[in-house]
Order: structure tokens, then C-alpha cells, then sequence
């Protein structure tokens, strides 16, 4: 009985857990598609708040030559 009860709460956690990366997953996914509407809607504008979806993005220059923009920030904002 000890057992059986160990393997269910330890169930519930391994289920907490896969609902947690589920949540994060979606959470990425729109993310990605809020910065790629941003991209097409604005360009890549350096230092000035741009939106896409419901989200709001700020990006940096590259700190060196060749490097990627850097996203200063994102914040998710619905509406």
C-alpha cells in the first residue's frame, strides 16, 4: 500500500511537471509567431518598442560584429 501510494503522488508530480513544459512550450511557441509579425510589420527597428501579437519587443544592436540583435525585451501583454 505504501508503494501504491508513492507511485501516485509521485505520478501527480511527474504530471505537474509535463503541464508546467506544456504550458511553457505554448507560452515559446507564441512567443516565436508574436516576434516573427513583429519582424514582418516593422523591420528590425534597434532601440524602440515594436509589437506583434500580444506581445512587445525592444531590441539592441549586436554587441559584436556578426553577432545576432539582441532582445533588451519582451513582454507578454494581452490585451
Amino acid at each position: 500500500m505504501i508503494t501504491m501510494l508513492n507511485a501516485c503522488e509521485n505520478k501527480e508530480e511527474n504530471i505537474g511537471a509535463m503541464t508546467t513544459s506544456v504550458s511553457s512550450q505554448g507560452m515559446l511557441t507564441e512567443f516565436q509567431s508574436a516576434f516573427t509579425q513583429a519582424f514582418k510589420n516593422n523591420g528590425v527597428v534597434l532601440d524602440k518598442m515594436i509589437c506583434g501579437g500580444d506581445w512587445e519587443f525592444m531590441l539592441l544592436a549586436p554587441r559584436e560584429p556578426g553577432m545576432n540583435v539582441v532582445v533588451k525585451h519582451a513582454r507578454y501583454n494581452p490585451q
